[in-house]
């Protein structure tokens, strides 16, 4: 908004130094012109004015033809709509070896804990360090308000998949945050809890820099994920911010 004003004013700063520095022969060239339309006849008016309506006429006369196009177009536009394919393939799904696609990935899996881990190891192969997450979300399968506030926090700036604890920590969700080995966020966070976890699955995570969020209503969670969300999206924009003065890159200015 700053941006905008303080441009507004330098353009009418610009077009007002331009008028008062030009000669002032032009000044009175142009109050010396006035003066004569001034003086035009009344005839020469009415001639312009009886143009000008003509001219007028024939304007809504080209609108009307536009408009009137312009409704043929969403006439013909009708027929259009998408459709059902025609001429189905019944025998496609015969004999079907694979469920994938070029275009489309499906996981087949009817348990949310193990759907939560084959979704984790699809997006995050985890082979380097350009394709590791850096926070894992542990969120509470039985509390799914807690569950959906929690996807907040998975893309930035934590960037790492949600797995679900069903009461407790199974070994396959265990396995998987081994196997990814996340690099931690901005804060070195590496797993983030959701809700309560009991003192034997807390002592599972004791390799990992864990944090816990947790709050008396879904409400009130909900509220400190918007603020936790808000902190460290600041903290790594800082962070980026110092890194780019240091260096000396341009883009420090289009960070803040």
């Amino acid at each position: 908004m700053n941006k905008t004003t303080n441009l507004a004013a330098l353009i009418m700063a610009t077009a007002v130094l331009t008028w008062a520095c030009s000669p002032e022969d032009d000044h009175h060239g142009s109050m010396n012109g006035d003066t004569e339309h001034e003086e035009m006849d009344h005839d020469e008016m009415d001639g312009h004015q009886e143009t000008d309506r003509h001219e007028d006429e024939g304007q809504h006369d080209d609108h009307g033809d536009v408009h009137g196009d312009s409704s043929d177009h969403h006439d013909d536009g009708e027929g259009h709509d998408a459709s059902p394919p025609e001429n189905v393939n019944e025998y496609a799904l015969e004999g079907l070896m694979v469920e994938n696609t070029k275009n489309v990935t499906r996981i087949s899996e009817d348990d949310p804990v193990l759907f939560s881990v084959k979704a984790s190891q699809t997006i995050w192969p985890a082979t380097h360090e350009d394709n590791q997450p850096g926070t894992v979300i542990l969120a509470p399968l039985d509390e799914w308000q807690y569950a959906l506030a929690s996807l907040t926090l998975v893309h930035h700036p934590n960037d790492g998949p949600l797995l679900y604890f069903d009461g407790a920590l199974t070994d396959e969700v265990v396995a998987e945050m081994e196997r990814l080995q996340p690099k931690g966020n901005s804060e070195g966070i590496e797993v983030m809890v959701m809700g309560e976890l009991n003192e034997v699955d807390q002592n599972k995570l004791e390799g990992f820099e864990v944090e816990h969020l947790t709050a008396d209503d879904p409400a009130a969670f909900a509220a400190i994920i918007d603020e936790h969300y808000a902190e460290l999206s600041f903290i790594e924009q800082s962070l980026k911010f110092y890194y780019c003065k240091l260096t000396g890159s341009e883009a420090a200015s289009t960070l803040f």
